[in-house]
């Protein structure tokens, strides 16, 4: 039996090419950590210096052994205490109920 005769899809038999990937600009960056030390890294931000305050020998969440300093950068702690002043030192209420849980 002869196959039946069917059309063909306009383009089909022209072979694609591959889609590319977009080539993502990268920029060398010069970090500046809070002691002085520097390194450099790429990165997709074109700014070339970038100097950091707080960091990771600095910061109280990754060196609990120093004592949490905190400082009133811009007056945002200064206005806290100032609206909320009595409800701002939850640190002795705290202390209790952790000594409660203790006991029980």
């Amino acid at each position: 039996m002869a196959k039946v005769w069917r059309p063909r899809k306009i383009g089909s038999d022209i072979p694609k090419p591959p889609e590319l990937q977009p080539r993502i600009e990268s920029f060398r960056q010069k970090i500046i950590l809070s002691d002085g030390s520097t390194f450099t890294l790429h990165s997709t931000s074109p700014k070339s210096v970038i100097k950091l305050a707080k960091d990771t020998r600095n910061h109280p969440l990754w060196n609990p052994q120093y004592k949490l300093d905190l400082q009133d950068e811009g007056g945002h702690l200064s206005r806290f205490n100032k609206k909320f002043g009595e409800y701002g030192n939850i640190g002795e209420d705290f202390d209790d109920f952790l000594d409660i849980e203790e006991k029980q």
